[in-house]
């Protein structure tokens, strides 16, 4: 008990020290918030008047070095077609392949893996021998970085198909099959609308990749000669190489903007529309 009681007022005074500590943080941690509000804010200012002057020094029009907003926009509806292109053909050829696998559990499990692996295979390192290839068979490499750029989007459209096919429930097979339904109509009815969320879902990715995919695809340096194709990722590449930073902002912003606007103005409704009409999710 004497001992008790001597260790009573250390413990007041632990808890007198933790209480006064308590208060002091209490009073200068909304300080401290406001402080790191206004840097932010005063970094924010700062770098988008930096973005701006470098914006205002880029001419609307320059016809002797094409370096302009004119060209910027132009090489946007290039890099567009391009990699809508790309999302096509992959589209075409992972949608069927990607639901046969899935609906059936052997090939499943045996090409599964081995795509995994294939897709896991950075795609980049395979440009230069696509780009060998491409000039071996005399194809325009504006035409030809399509290839490049398919090298990596179309795998994210073939795994989500593949699940979306392997998510087909069998009570849905098996209707199917006591309606006598061909095969076309098994395709066009039930397999092609039930992975549509998924296939949507592909798109989205690939597309992205896509876009990503422009900065190394249209302008690949090989065995000292540079193959560049006209479009926005071939403009970033060039403008970065030449320290041209108004062209190279002009050009970040330019298809940052635009995906951003595709995404919210096509992707995201496209995907509504696959969520409402064609959902196997209740």
């Amino acid at each position: 008990m004497p001992m008790l009681l001597r260790e009573l007022p250390a413990s007041n005074t632990s808890r007198e020290g933790s209480g006064f500590a308590a208060k002091v943080w209490a009073g200068i941690k909304p300080f401290l918030q406001w402080g790191a509000m206004a840097l932010l804010m005063m970094g924010v200012g700062w770098g988008g008047w930096s973005l701006a002057q470098l914006l205002s020094q880029l001419p609307v029009y320059d016809a002797t070095h094409r370096e302009d907003w004119l060209t910027v926009l132009l090489a946007l509806g290039a890099s567009f077609l391009r990699t809508s292109a790309a999302v096509l053909i992959g589209a075409a050829w992972t949608l069927p392949i990607g639901i046969g696998i899935g609906l059936s559990r052997r090939w499943s499990q045996r090409l599964q893996p081995v795509i995994q692996v294939v897709a896991s295979f950075p795609a980049p390192m395979l440009f230069p021998l696509v780009t060998m290839l491409l000039m071996m068979l005399r194809i325009p490499f504006s035409f030809g970085c399509v290839l490049l750029m398919l090298l990596g989007a179309q795998w994210y459209i073939l795994f989500n198909v593949m699940a979306g096919a392997m998510a087909i429930p069998g009570d849905l097979k098996e209707v199917a099959k006591a309606f006598a339904m061909g095969r076309w109509q098994r395709w066009f009815r039930l397999y092609v609308p039930s992975v549509f969320p998924h296939l949507v879902t592909g798109l989205i990715t690939a597309a992205g990749g896509a876009w990503n995919a422009t900065i190394v695809s249209e302008y690949v340096q090989l065995q000292g000669q540079t193959h560049t194709a006209f479009g926005l990722g071939s403009t970033i590449s060039q403008a970065t190489a030449r320290g041209n930073f108004p062209l190279l902002a002009a050009s970040v912003v330019t298809m940052a903007l635009f995906v951003v606007l595709l995404n919210r103005f096509f992707w995201k409704r496209l995907y509504r529309l696959a969520e409402a009409r064609y959902s196997l999710q209740t």
